[in-house]
């Protein structure tokens, strides 16, 4: 018999804007952290602390990174995404609404926020994250193909 699996969990915003009939997504640039430095990943993203909810971290973070005022009643689940290579569960939220204009209020470890395109999406960013934008524009909830990886190649042995 295996032994018990466990998971890190992250949470991810995302927010989207149509500019000129083109969807786009904001990204930030993340620096100093020791992790994928120079790499994209959402708008802001975080991890769950003691005895809180996901939407309740979605929502701390979003203040604290982006200096932005959400509900949690204003945000949806768009996915989740199981990676077994990193050993993560993601959860994405998107706010229906929320108060301020984002700006980077943790200049130490984020450089740069930036609106892309989703159908032009930059070359460095955090692993898995253009397929989770994919899933989302394609309505897919939950991807947990890193698992199929590994489970084929433990098959192969």
């Amino acid at each position: 018999m295996g032994h018990n699996y466990s998971s890190k969990i992250g949470v991810f915003l995302i927010l989207k804007r149509i500019v000129r009939g083109k969807e786009e997504v904001l990204l930030q640039k993340r620096v100093n952290t020791g992790y994928m430095d120079n790499m994209y990943e959402m708008a802001c993203s975080g991890h769950l602390e003691e005895g809180e909810s996901l939407t309740q971290a979605v929502v701390r973070e979003a203040f604290e990174e982006l200096g932005i005022v959400i509900k949690e009643v204003d945000l949806e689940l768009l996915n989740v995404f199981h990676s077994y290579e990193e050993g993560y569960i993601r959860f994405f939220f998107m706010p229906s609404k929320y108060e301020g204009i984002p700006e980077i209020k943790e200049e130490e470890k984020c450089c740069e926020l930036k609106w892309f395109s989703v159908d032009e999406l930059p070359e460095n960013m955090l692993m898995g994250l253009k397929e989770t934008i994919f899933n989302i524009k394609c309505g897919n909830i939950y991807d947990d193909c890193s698992f199929a990886r590994y489970n084929a190649s433990n098959l192969k042995r």
